[in-house]
């Protein structure tokens, strides 16, 4: 439902933008990009929702499989890993566009079902122990270089496995030490855990908007910014300039658009722990 909501309204403001942004990306076929969205194929009017449908089938298949999953010994769910792994990259390295991202799906069961192996065999990961999984995420991340599942981009398979198992090793790692220390981090944490969706499914289109009427405002000309449809860059040296500036106003919007959500939170919560009166009991 999050999906094809935010798709739809995404895909009907993408039709304004269409007609008054004109831009080479922005000429996308209407028929194609409607046939994307209903296939769950991701697409340039809202790109990040590419994920929603690859989590939602990842999570269907381990809720089927996990039965028959935690029965197997540790060797055997390694082996299965190992097995599935192998089998959604080959569907990756073929450079098809499965409806409803199959092949990015069985990739995250493979990470999902290895996290639940991670937190079985090393529950109690040392301190020395994140650190070198620490340096090994960073260093495997760095020389791979950007890794795009949506697009099928993951460079070097051994260098980016590599990088997910130490990746996933330091986050769990994180994750238990802010929970057994019951810090500062938990509540903002868990908030933006919360709305995490929310935050994934609007950033993309405040993108779109704010190039757009950056464009008819004449502010960009005046900063001799170029804005697009994705990003916003300069031609000239002062290009960091232009970026702080804009990744600031995302984060303003976002901040207020959290604020708002925080503020319903704690109307509705209220309403919903407020005592019956007597007439309504009866």
């Amino acid at each position: 439902m999050p999906y094809y909501i935010a798709g739809l309204i995404s895909f009907i403001g993408w039709l304004f933008l269409r007609s008054h942004y004109p831009q080479n990306i922005l000429l996308f076929p209407i028929a194609d990009t409607a046939l994307q969205l209903l296939l769950m194929q991701g697409s340039i009017f809202n790109g990040p929702l590419w994920f929603l449908p690859s989590y939602f089938i990842c999570t269907s298949i381990v809720e089927m499989i996990y039965s028959y999953w935690e029965k197997r010994s540790n060797k055997t769910q390694l082996l299965l890993i190992i097995i599935l792994t192998a089998f959604s990259l080959y569907l990756l390295s073929l450079q098809i566009i499965f409806p409803y991202a199959l092949d990015i799906s069985l990739l995250f069961v493979s990470f999902f079902l290895f996290g639940i192996y991670i937190k079985q065999s090393l529950f109690k990961l040392t301190s020395i122990k994140f650190i070198i999984f620490l340096v090994i995420f960073f260093t495997t991340s760095l020389i791979n270089g950007t890794i795009d599942l949506n697009q099928r981009q993951l460079n070097i398979y051994p260098l980016f496995l590599i990088s997910v198992c130490s990746g996933i090793a330091v986050i769990f790692y994180i994750s238990k030490w802010i929970d057994k220390n019951n810090n500062i981090f938990i509540r903002p944490l868990s908030y933006l855990g919360e709305k995490s969706i929310l935050l994934m499914i609007i950033h993309w289109p405040i993108i779109q908007w704010l190039s757009y009427f950056l464009k008819i405002s004449s502010i960009s000309d005046k900063i001799g910014a170029n804005p697009t449809l994705t990003s916003f860059w300069l031609p000239h040296t002062n290009q960091p300039i232009i970026r702080v500036y804009v990744f600031i106003f995302l984060f303003f919007y976002l901040s207020i658009v959290l604020l708002i959500f925080y503020a319903l939170d704690l109307i509705f919560s209220k309403k919903l722990t407020k005592k019956p009166s007597m007439t309504n009991q009866y």
